[in-house]
Order: C-alpha cells, then structure tokens, then sequence
C-alpha cells in the first residue's frame, strides 16, 4: 500500500473503514491452508 499515493493515509489508519488489516489477516490464513493442502 502507497500511503498518500493509492490511499489517504487518514483512511487507511480508520479502523472503522479500512478493511486493509482484515485483509492481510486472511491472506496469511490462505496461505497457511495452501501449505498445509500442498506440503502435507
């Protein structure tokens, strides 16, 4: 993310509207699940 650049950086630090930490959250529950499905 480009802090001023492709977003707002008041935006992106609301906790109320930004979905950016949620999103970085399930991205690393994916990856863990893909790992597991794929490494045994």
């Amino acid at each position: 993310m480009n802090r001023g650049i492709e977003i707002d950086t008041k935006l992106a630090d609301d906790i109320n509207r930004s979905v950016i930490k949620e999103q970085v959250e399930l991205g690393v529950a994916v990856r863990m699940a893909c790992l597991k499905i794929f490494c045994g």
